[in-house]
């Protein structure tokens, strides 16, 4: 295991510092690998966010000159070629996988080709399908990590920040690391709570996307945020958070296109909420859950969403989607009850079925497994909580049979 020191990371990210919010108001908020968390991401960032640099556009960073592009060479897939089943215990949580399985991104890790590197205080958002480049927030603002290059603040990549921002957190990035997302604050926007969306393609000026409410969505939504981007970055799988019986809040989703603009899923009749969690790399199969409030008694069940089939709620057990693979045919996620719940896998062929089962030739003896959190693009690796007989918890990847 490798250490990348905290000092390492305060002398490149604090360069990158944007102020310091106002008095009383904190920085990103987090929304966890497991879906119906409110907030967004592993851990939460310190309040602060994005770069104090101004201008436009542009990279001026000489190590991603010399790399000739997004960052470095993905590895040659199959989960670094050991034969699968297999199950490794991980230092971090994972909260992304790439196409292969060869890169997992988490909280304060990075594990690649079955190495892990410790990056204390960051929290990794998302990795590239072609294992390119991950982004994530770190104490003092938003990081890029590349093979070759190492962890650099975002900015050194992606250019200035514009100049009215006052937070940035990246949350997503596309197949090939060219396309980013993530949510923006300004001067107004900090005394609303609200965060707008924002793209940024690399070589390009960021584009500011706007929430829900300013492309003729009713008003009542006072929150957005970015969950993913399809492999091509043209489509933006978001989580709105919105007002409703005066004093009500839930969670509903959209998808947002650079044609069409914005698109709420709406809700499944007699639901009360959608929390996205993933969107598949073709952009076509979203995943997640929805909410059922039964006289102050809310129950939560995996929920599936496609253009052609709409919704369709796992009833039969209580729980919630992650993940989802590339094509849209494979899902992991988590049943509740009893107790802590298990970690369960999902494809239309064999149905809802425990990883647990699936994985048992493998999983050391008194381990459960709890919650699945992400899966390759692939569909063959997985990663998720797990815990021994004496109720410690671990996290894990695992290659299926």
């Amino acid at each position: 295991m490798k250490y990348v020191s905290l000092a390492a990371i305060i002398a490149t990210v604090g360069c990158g510092k944007i102020g310091n919010p106002p008095a009383g108001q904190g920085g990103a908020a987090d929304m966890g690998g497991a879906a119906g968390a409110s907030g967004e991401g592993g851990s939460a960032a310190s309040g602060e966010g994005g770069s104090a640099a101004s201008g436009e556009g542009g990279s001026n960073d000489d190590c991603e000159s010399a790399e000739g592009g997004a960052g470095g060479s993905s590895s040659t897939g199959g989960a670094f070629g050991k034969a699968c089943p297999w199950f490794e215990l991980v230092p971090r949580s994972v909260r992304s996988l790439s196409a292969s399985g060869d890169t997992a991104v988490g909280v304060n890790m990075i594990w690649r080709d079955g190495s892990t590197t410790i990056v204390p205080l960051t929290t990794w958002r998302d990795v590239a399908s072609n294992e390119s480049a991950a982004v994530g927030i770190a104490s003092n603002g938003p990081v890029w990590w590349t093979p070759s290059c190492g962890v650099r603040p975002l900015d050194l990549v992606f250019g200035a920040f514009p100049a009215n921002a006052t937070e940035l957190v990246a949350s997503t990035v596309n197949a090939d690391g060219t396309i980013i997302a993530g949510f923006v604050r300004d001067e107004q926007s900090w005394s609303t709570g609200d965060r707008d969306l924002f793209r940024w393609r690399r070589g390009h000026e960021l584009e500011w996307i706007g929430d829900p409410g300013e492309d003729g969505y009713p008003d009542f939504y006072w929150d957005t945020f970015a969950v993913e981007l399809s492999d091509d970055g043209e489509t933006l799988l978001g989580l709105a958070d919105f007002v409703y019986d005066e004093f009500k809040t839930a969670y509903s989703g959209f998808l947002w296109t650079p044609a069409d603009g914005f698109s709420s899923f709406g809700l499944p009749e007699g639901y009360g909420g959608f929390t996205p969690a993933a969107l598949s790399g073709q952009g076509s199969t979203v995943v997640g859950s929805v909410v059922v409030d039964a006289d102050f008694d809310p129950r939560i069940y995996a929920t599936i969403w496609t253009p052609a089939d709409g919704f369709q709620v796992i009833e039969h057990t209580e729980g919630n989607f992650n993940d989802v693979n590339a094509g849209g045919s494979v899902i992991v996620g988590h049943s509740g009850g009893p107790g802590p719940g298990h970690a369960v896998i999902y494809d239309a062929e064999n149905g809802l079925r425990l990883l647990q089962d699936e994985l048992a030739p493998v999983v050391p003896n008194g381990y459960s497994l709890q919650n699945a959190i992400a899966i390759s693009g692939d569909g063959k690796i997985v990663g998720g909580h797990a815990r021994d007989a004496q109720n410690q918890g671990y996290e894990f990847i695992a290659c299926l049979p």
